[in-house]
């Protein structure tokens, strides 16, 4: 209950932009929060630092060559909340549980699997999507 209240928190002031971090390290929570942060903002760079794996590879044309993705994305993410519902961390593998609530009241709720790279980086690797 504890660990859920400070994700909670820790969500808030992340979402919020009052608290940033660097890629290097931050748990998997934190890279979770800051890959949707970075989506809101149509931040693409930031985004790839965060992503690898299948993950990326289904996003790259979107995020290397399409001009119009930030655009999108801004527009996309436009007033949501998000919100980590569970996290599930081993050693170097972890699951992020989040829930995406839209401003016509739909949500979106998304598993995030996360690998910590050899230098230590936690990145998402892949996700499972449900609603």
């Amino acid at each position: 209950m504890k660990r859920r209240l400070l994700y909670s928190i820790l969500v808030s002031l992340l979402v919020n932009g009052n608290l940033v971090f660097a890629a290097e390290g931050v748990g998997p929570v934190s890279t979770v929060i800051q890959f949707y942060k970075a989506s809101k903002n149509g931040d693409i760079e930031t985004m790839k630092r965060f992503i690898s794996g299948s993950f990326y590879n289904r996003r790259k044309v979107l995020l290397e060559e399409n001009k119009e993705y930030p655009n999108f994305l801004r527009q996309h993410y436009q007033g949501t909340k998000i919100r980590v519902v569970n996290s599930n961390i081993t050693k170097d593998n972890a699951v992020v549980d989040i829930s995406i609530e839209f401003p016509d009241g739909s949500i979106d709720v998304n598993s995030l699997l996360l690998k910590k790279d050899a230098s230590g980086i936690w990145r998402i690797v892949d996700e499972k999507m449900s609603q």
